[in-house]
This record gives structure tokens, C-alpha cells and sequence, in this order.
């Protein structure tokens, strides 16, 4: 039986004092890397057909709540600990929550309350689907950790799930309806299902917008590069701006989660690397918001030229269609 087994009987979490907290997992990096390196391979099980390492999970309250959102990121890395290797499994960082937020379940953007909104809560959420660079679709997860899950996953995405919108940002459009994309539409697409998709998010609610989505700053836990450096929350909207997939939203009821100054300061270091999207040349380059509304254009010309073929077609003739 491995030793790791044994690890939640040191204690259901660990200090928030960022010290302590940094202490132990030093002392538990070094400890994995003794054990992985020391142990005897004889003494070692052999690992069964579809056998799995015992779940591990350590915890770091922050008790700005009486309630909290426990945000779990599961990778190889994190599962090779109860091995003996150089990873923690089941990781998990307990980010500040709201009570009523991690014990009502939300199956739509619908279902939640405004004064969620308006206070800013904070959701634990399983990404399902990426739309595209600036929109997902998550399932509402409650208590993770604590015997809680996510709400059943049998339905249509759009009566299941909750659609994001990404704070601050607008990303290159990607082909839809028979409209082309834009340039690097698909890889800000990719960019986003590579680090989100079946991921545990965090979800800060800051507003709903005018088609029933919620617009949110979305962060999920980086694993560290090296044994616990590097690695922490990140929020997606900068990360996509930072790497020239994404131009900072100005359009009516514009969200920033007082992150204005950093994404106009991500925007600039952006250009001037002249990365992705800031590798176009000025003026061949068309912002999201400009082919949008170029799309706009070419279907109200569609409809006023089928009105006119309408007006000019007798009664009971077929109309042509365009």
C-alpha cells in the first residue's frame, strides 16, 4: 500500500498562510523524490490492467467565505504522486466562494439568480464545449471535493449547460452559417479548448448579456513547470490577449473586471512583438468587431434585394431565391 494513501489523515487542509503552505509542499516534492528514487523496484506491486493510484487531495482554504469553491485541476502530473513520482494527484486549490453559489446547482445561465451577478459570484465549472475563442459552455459543479458533482450530463447543451462569455476580449471569428473566418479564428479556438476542455474552471459572473449568456472571468490552474513552481491561476482573457489571439472588447456594455490597464498593457506588448493577429499587416487586418459588422452589411443588402424581387414578381409567381 502505498504511503501517499495515508495522506489526508495529516489533516483535511493545509494552513492559508502562504509559507506554511509553501513549506509543505516543498517538504512533500522532496519526500516524492526520495521515495521514487529510493524505493526498490521488487518491492513495488505490479500495476493492474485499468488500475488507478489512490486519490490524493490536499486543500488550501482562503476564508474570505464562509463557503468555498474548490477548483481541481487532474492531469498525469497530479496522478503519478501516489506512485512515487513528482506530482500531486487530485490537486486542489479551495478559491474564495459564495454559499449560495457552491450549494445551488445552475443548469443554465438562466437559472441564476441576479444578485449573484451582482455580487460577483464565483462558480466551479466543468468546461464541455468551446465555441469558439471568446464562448464556452460549462456544466455547474457543486462541492467539488466534498461529495458534491456536476449536474447530469444527459441533454442538449443548451438546456445543461452554462454559456460563457469571455470578459474584456473579442477574438477572431471563426467559419459559421456559411460565413468564412477571419485569420487565427481557429487557432484562438484552439488555444482555449487546449487549456479549458473537461477542465475544472473558476467562473466569476459579471454580467448577462442581451443573448442570455454570462459574461465571466474564467481562470483555471496552471500545473507548475518544475516540482510547485510556475504554475498557479490564470486568467484566460489576458493569456489570449498576451498572445495576440485576442483584441481587448470596446463595444457597448463592455466588461473588464478591473482589468482594463493590464489587458491595454497585454494589447501593446502584443503588437509590438507583432504576434498572431499583429502579424497581419495594418491594412489588410480586420478586427471582430469590424467583420461583424461587414456581415451585417451584406445580409441587410440580401434582404433589401429580396424585397425587391418580391415587389417585382407577380402574385402567385415562385420568387427566385438569392
Amino acid at each position: 500500500r502505498p504511503w501517499t494513501a495515508d495522506l489526508p489523515s495529516m489533516g483535511s487542509c493545509i494552513s492559508s498562510a502562504p509559507t506554511g503552505k509553501f513549506l509543505f509542499l516543498l517538504a512533500l516534492s522532496v519526500l516524492h523524490l526520495a521515495h521514487g528514487f529510493l524505493r526498490p523496484a521488487a518491492l513495488s506491486p505490479p500495476a493492474r490492467h485499468g488500475s488507478r493510484p489512490p486519490h490524493v487531495t490536499l486543500c488550501a482554504h482562503s476564508h474570505a467565505d464562509d463557503a468555498s469553491v474548490v477548483s481541481c485541476r487532474r492531469s498525469l502530473w497530479e496522478r503519478r504522486i501516489a506512485e512515487g513520482s513528482l506530482a500531486v494527484s487530485g490537486l486542489c486549490v479551495v478559491l474564495p466562494g459564495d454559499a449560495d453559489a457552491s450549494t445551488t446547482l445552475y443548469k443554465t445561465v438562466d437559472d441564476i439568480p441576479a444578485e449573484q451577478f451582482n455580487k460577483k459570484a464565483k462558480l466551479a465549472c466543468r468546461v464541455v464545449n468551446v465555441a469558439d475563442g471568446d464562448t464556452i459552455r460549462c456544466r455547474h459543479v457543486v462541492d467539488v471535493g466534498r461529495g458534491g458533482g456536476a449536474q447530469d450530463e444527459k441533454g442538449r447543451l443548451r438546456d445543461t449547460t452554462l454559456s460563457i462569455r469571455l470578459y474584456g476580449v473579442d477574438t477572431p471569428e471563426t467559419a459559421k452559417f456559411g460565413n468564412a473566418g477571419q485569420p487565427y479564428g481557429e487557432e484562438a479556438k484552439a488555444f482555449v479548448k487546449e487549456r479549458l476542455q473537461d477542465q475544472l474552471v473558476e467562473v466569476k459572473l459579471l454580467r448577462r448579456d442581451q443573448y442570455g449568456r454570462a459574461i465571466a472571468a474564467v481562470t483555471y490552474q496552471k500545473p507548475p513547470a518544475f516540482l510547485f513552481f510556475g504554475g498557479g491561476a490564470v486568467d484566460v482573457s489576458q493569456e489570449l490577449v498576451d498572445n495576440g489571439l485576442a483584441v481587448i472588447y470596446r463595444g457597448g456594455g463592455a466588461e473588464y473586471n478591473g482589468n482594463k490597464d493590464t489587458l491595454e498593457s497585454l494589447e501593446q506588448r502584443a503588437k509590438q512583438r507583432r504576434v498572431n493577429i499583429w502579424s497581419v499587416p495594418d491594412d489588410e487586418r480586420v478586427s471582430p468587431g469590424q467583420y461583424k459588422q461587414q456581415l451585417r452589411a451584406q445580409e441587410r443588402a440580401m434582404e433589401e434585394q429580396q424585397r425587391g424581387l418580391s415587389a417585382a414578381v407577380p402574385q402567385g409567381a415562385a420568387v427566385p431565391q438569392i
